[in-house]
């Protein structure tokens, strides 16, 4: 027997291991994407040990920044968008007294009017992104109308 069908023979059972860690690994991962669709899908969160681990399902839908602290959008992507519960104090500037806020979905329908003030020529509000449903949905739209 030469020296090269030796070491074949030797380098068959690496490759089967190896193939088969692969296909191992292959499977896990194709299960644990089964069952995050699965478990998390609808926003519902999976909390193992509270105020330590928590499991969310996100996408990234394919917005883009220009920084590694993602605080310069050059994309906003596509529907839906991931934002994370909170508030900001908004100041729209517009000389037109007598307007509406409304918070509104992806697809513009109202949603629900929001309280605003006229101040100084500038409507102000407070934006809110909060777990809700129906006409309490969270979102990131709102809209300034006569009516």
């Amino acid at each position: 027997m030469t020296e090269t069908s030796t070491s074949s023979k030797r380098s068959l059972p690496k490759f089967i291991g190896c193939f088969l860690v692969m296909v191992v690994l292959v499977v896990i991962d194709q299960w644990t994407k089964v069952l995050v669709l699965r478990d998390l899908a609808g926003g519902k969160v999976v909390t193992p040990l509270p105020g330590i681990l928590q499991f969310r399902y996100v996408e990234n839908t394919g917005a883009a920044f220009t920084n590694d602290k993602c605080t310069d959008m050059t994309k906003w992507g596509e529907l839906p968008y991931l934002a994370a519960a909170g508030e900001a104090k908004i100041a729209l500037r517009n000389a037109n007294p007598g307007l509406k806020v409304w918070a509104v979905a992806a697809d513009g329908t109202r949603l629900r009017e929001i309280p605003a003030a006229y101040e100084g020529g500038a409507y102000r509000f407070t934006a809110r992104i909060a777990a809700g449903e129906g006409a309490n949905a969270p979102t990131m739209v709102y809209e300034l109308a006569a009516r």
